[in-house]
């Protein structure tokens, strides 16, 4: 038998790739506005001389197989994402939502059948749409025990944490000079990390690790301006550590080519941009202004700030740009930054590829509906590829870094990376319990270290004194009640009225505006199982360990709990909290500004009704550091004409819209009251326990899935308000509604108290003035300027005296390093406890 003829498999050439890959006789990606292959050789692609006419067919054509590629490509499953799954989730049955926690699963559509005549009306729009949210029970928290960023993870900080048992003789230190050179020729390269091979496949990708490896050049030149130094790499001596994980070896170092032969080259000007005096980076001007200083001696001497225990935006916008400012200098913040930025990509990419393959799955069991929703992203499992190699590399550079700055620099910023990496915990993709601890512990460590090293209060920097405060005013909060949890079952409530009100009308949001529908099913997954699960659990875990202690306490504060429970609810909030909530605009549409109003209310509402977020994970839920204030209810203000006049709609959005405000402005008149009062106490100090945190072995008859507990040893003050459990205007607050303010004036001198009892009850008087003058032609308008109804006690008066008289103090209050010593010793004491308890 004759052997059968093999032949090439046909095809279809393609005559629109660019002349370049032509001549070269190779695959054209033809990706514009340029090619693949001439953006890796760093040519410059034909396609920037085709015309328009030419370049619209070529783009055309791409989207042609972007389609097509939708229909039958290998998209990932959902079950397949390194999603936070084993904490359980959430599935969708036909009679509604089943929080039943499932190991590995993923989540599915929740629909609310509370209001099945509201349903039958009305198509669920809703209903084409599946949450991406984690639930807070579980157990478990990564897919395989294996997992190579848990590996990664726990091996890097264990070995951080015993950074002071490693010989410190292994560490090259750098000169000030080429610590210098070595970090901004780093800062200023503009050549991508990740290079892409041809064939567009992850596997083939190589990492550029030169921007942090490079081989020690000694002929290099002196400090020159800020021009030379992108040609001056290669200075710093190639440091090379066992103990620290390198996922992929570095590669060969990349080729150049060579200019097109028809390439012209030319000098270009630009317009040099005048910098703000805000913009203006002092750290580097007083570096380049002080050369041959060493690097080790140079502090944050121009940050300062006023002590406040809440902030505003000026408090959190000079300390964040302080911070970025350094990174033009320091590896370990500049590394810090490119890590967390990585990671908040990865994240996103990830939510939108289950998006996608859930939409998928939606659109081959409905094909033919009309409600189908067929919308492309920018993202791909190749960017999820590429994503996740970066992270990999930057995380590794980032704990050598780390580790490095404990020699080469003050300590003073290793200090403030390790607490804000222990915030960053908070948001990574795999991070436990046993991480934050780890991180804690380390900042807690190193402030230990510092305050016991000084000789006096004046050698500790501006920011640590920041860090020091901030530790304080997180734990004071465990003498703060916990506030009623029927305001967030109001909330919940709530929501599920504005989600059957967006069913009834439809032309409000629609089922294109899915990101918007989808954070709105994430946070009512969330508050869902917040209410009917977590909150329960927390109280019978709290009632249980009390009767074993023999507490005789009637209230639902919280002095027992978990903190792997905690943790999962900080996490789970922090992973489905939109950014968009922090930065609306007033152009925003009322669907979008309610809705991220629901999310700031709850994160408000968090804060007030469970005080181990703070005093336990030293974390806001909203703002990571500090509680911020200021809030502007102007820019939620809803007007008719953005409802195309329909009253009925303006109406309803008005009122919930007035409420969620008023809950927002009475809680920051509550947190900033009690923060002042609280700021010159302490609960690291006291002579009745050494630790204000113990841990609590488990009880033997107790059957809780949590068994790490923790107790809390300061006894809750009674702070003599009223709390409020609806803030509908049905219900007037009054001055018996706010804490302490009979014990606000005895918390002055002498001279202060009359002022402040004057101010306290004048708004009484006017109080009662403005409720008698409320009638038809003068009804109980909100003020907007305000956050309250015209009916409410206006508590901005004394607050802002008091608040003022506070601030004084705080500026003319002589420190004592004594106390700061003691403060700090048990603060590090009490993480110790917690992660016993872990």
């Amino acid at each position: 038998r004759v052997p059968e003829r093999k032949c090439r498999r046909t095809h279809k050439n393609s005559k629109d790739g660019c002349p370049n890959c032509k001549a070269k006789r190779i695959k054209c990606s033809e990706e514009l506005p340029s090619c693949h292959n001439c953006v890796k050789k760093k040519y410059r692609c034909g396609y920037l001389d085709f015309p328009k006419e030419k370049l619209d067919h070529i783009k055309k054509k791409n989207e042609m197989k972007v389609n097509q590629t939708f229909y039958s490509g290998d998209m990932r499953s959902i079950g397949d994402l390194p999603l936070e799954s084993k904490r359980g989730s959430l599935q969708f049955t036909e009679s509604g939502l089943d929080s039943t926690p499932i190991s590995g699963s993923t989540t599915s559509v929740p629909i609310s059948n509370n209001s099945p005549s509201i349903l039958e009306k009305s198509r669920d729009i809703f209903a084409m749409v599946s949450p991406i949210t984690n639930t807070i029970i579980g157990q478990e928290f990564f897919t395989t025990k294996d997992d190579l960023r848990m590996a990664v993870y726990k091996d890097s900080f264990t070995k951080l944490s015993h950074f002071e048992n490693s010989n410190p003789q292994n560490l090259i230190p750098l000169t000030e000079n080429q610590h210098y050179l070595d970090s901004l020729s780093n800062h200023l390269d503009i050549d991508n990390d990740v290079e892409i091979s041809s064939d567009g496949s992850f596997e083939n990708a190589q990492i550029r690790f030169d921007r942090h490896t490079d081989e020690p050049n000694p002929s290099g030149p002196k400090v020159g301006n800020l021009s030379e130094t992108r040609s001056h790499k290669n200075l710093l001596p190639k440091l090379t550590h066992n103990n620290i994980i390198n996922p992929y070896s570095p590669p060969n170092a990349a080729k150049i080519g060579n200019c097109l032969l028809n390439a012209t080259v030319k000098p270009v000007t630009f317009k040099k941009l005048d910098r703000t005096e805000r913009l203006k980076n002092q750290f580097l001007s007083n570096y380049l202004n002080n050369l041959g200083k060493e690097f080790k001696m140079f502090t944050n001497t121009d940050y300062s700030i006023l002590y406040s225990p809440v902030w505003n935006f000026q408090n959190s916008d000079e300390l964040w740009r302080s911070v970025y400012n350094q990174s033009v200098l320091i590896d370990v913040y500049f590394n810090f930054f490119m890590e967390r930025s990585i990671n908040v990509l990865m994240r996103k990419c990830i939510q939108i590829l289950a998006v996608e393959d859930a939409r998928k799955e939606k659109h081959n069991s409905s094909m033919h509906s009309p409600h189908s929703l067929l919308v492309w992203t920018s993202f791909t499992k190749n960017d999820l590829d590429s994503l996740t190699k970066k992270s990999y590399s930057y995380y590794g550079t980032l704990i050598r870094s780390l580790r490095e700055s404990m020699t080469q620099i003050h300590i003073e910023f290793p200090t403030k990376m390790s607490l804000f990496s222990s915030w960053s915990t908070l948001l990574q993709l795999h991070s436990s319990i046993e991480t934050l601890c780890l991180m804690f512990n380390g900042t807690a460590s190193l402030m230990n270290k510092i305050v016991h090293e000084v000789t006096s209060f004046d050698q500790i920097t501006p920011t640590l004194a920041v860090l020091a405060n901030c530790f304080n005013d997180h734990t004071v909060t465990s003498l703060i009640p916990d506030y009623k949890f029927d305001v967030i079952r109001d909330l919940y409530k709530d929501l599920n009225d504005y989600k059957h009100f967006l069913i009834r009308n439809q032309d409000l949001a629609s089922t294109t505006n899915e990101l918007l529908l989808r954070d709105f099913l994430n946070l009512e997954v969330f508050l869902k199982q917040l209410v009917e699960e977590i909150y329960p659990l927390i109280i019978n875990i709290n009632n249980h360990y009390k009767s074993e202690n023999l507490i005789v306490d009637q209230s639902n504060n919280i002095y027992f709990t978990s903190p792997t429970l905690f943790f999962n609810i900080l996490v789970t909030w922090l992973t489905n909290i939109p950014s968009e909530c922090l930065t609306i605009g007033s152009k925003m549409s009322p669907v979008k500004k309610v809705l991220y109003l629901f999310y700031i209310a709850v994160g408000k509402a968090l804060l007030n009704v469970f005080t181990p977020l703070r005093s336990l994970l030293i974390t806001d839920p909203l703002s990571l550091m500090y509680p911020r204030v200021d809030f502007e209810c102007e820019t939620y203000k809803i007007s008719l004409k953005d409802l195309n006049s329909d009253l009925k709609q303006f109406q309803y959005f008005t009122n919930l819209s007035n409420k969620l405000l008023r809950m927002v402005k009475f809680f920051n008149n509550r947190n900033e009251i009690l923060s002042h009062y609280f700021a010159s106490r302490s609960v690291l100090a006291s002579t009745e326990y050494r630790s204000y945190i113990e841990m609590e072995r488990p009880a033997s008859s107790a059957k809780f899935p949590y068994l790490d507990i923790i107790n809390f040893k300061p006894k809750k003050i009674d702070t003599n308000e009223i709390m409020i459990t609806n803030f509908g205007n049905a219900d007037t607050i009054n001055i018996s509604n706010y804490p302490l303010m009979n014990e606000l004036p005895l918390d002055t001198d002498p001279e202060t108290q009359t002022t402040l009892y004057n101010l306290i009850q004048n708004e009484e008087i006017n109080q009662q003035i403005r409720i008698n003058n409320i009638s038809l032609t003068a009804p109980n308008d909100f003020k907007y300027d305000v956050g309250l109804f015209k009916s409410d006690y206006d508590v901005r008066a004394p607050l802002e005296f008091y608040a003022n008289y506070k601030r004084f103090n705080y500026s003319v209050k002589e420190s004592h390093l004594q106390e700061i010593r003691v403060r700090m010793e048990n603060f590090a004491i009490a993480r110790l406890e917690v992660e016993k308890a872990v």
